[in-house]
């Protein structure tokens, strides 16, 4: 099974698919992970796999993006779909010691302090990026955008200390990344859904 990089959402999700793949399939399932492109070289090779059968991928929202930042020419047509496996909300998480209790007190002390809030996500066009820019445009704020090869390596970039940091996280994702605490997490109002 393609998917992009270990320890993200998109991992998690197809690690916990394969868990129990060899009870109904006979054999193991392996999860192969193909990073770059923010996910277009893992799920490029779902796409040119021969179709029989043995190749299964994780396709993200991502998929969307690719012909328009001129990542790959992929399109949904290139699959065959089988299941919609989840839909997540979001999340701005900031570390367990920060100051802000609130998105509401992020938000007041980057309109404050242009430039100073520093926003890690996985990646130009991730779904986070995107949600992250939408958040700025909204309520007038500058973000300093910090992209991560994937969510796993800006999960780590919120720790405790003094600088104000955040990053876009699914539900899941911060869950996973937080347990024990480590951080804390606040809800992002709800974005228009669009399809892909």
């Amino acid at each position: 099974m393609g998917v992009k990089a270990a320890g993200g959402g998109t991992d998690t999700i197809a690690r916990t698919l394969v868990k129990n793949a060899k009870k109904y399939f006979g054999v193991n399932v392996n999860v192969v992970n193909k990073t770059g492109g923010l996910g277009a070289v893992g799920m490029g090779s779902v796409a040119t796999a021969a179709p029989d059968g043995y190749t299964a991928g994780v396709i993200t929202f991502h998929l969307s993006n690719y012909r328009m930042m001129g990542l790959a020419n992929l399109s949904y047509k290139d699959y065959s779909l089988i299941q919609l496996i989840n839909r997540e909300g979001a999340a701005a998480s900031v570390a367990f010691n920060s100051k802000f209790q609130t998105l509401k007190d992020l938000i007041e002390f980057a309109k404050k302090n242009p430039g100073v809030v520093t926003a890690g996500h996985a990646g130009a066009g991730s779904v986070q990026h995107l949600s992250l820019a939408s958040l700025g445009l909204r309520e007038k704020v500058k973000f300093v955008h910090v992209p991560f090869d994937g969510s796993a390596p800006a999960r780590t970039a919120v720790r405790p200390n003094d600088h104000p940091n955040t990053r876009k996280d699914s539900g899941p994702e911060f869950l996973k990344a937080w347990l024990p605490p480590k951080a804390g997490t606040m809800p992002v109002p709800a974005e228009p859904w669009f399809p892909c």
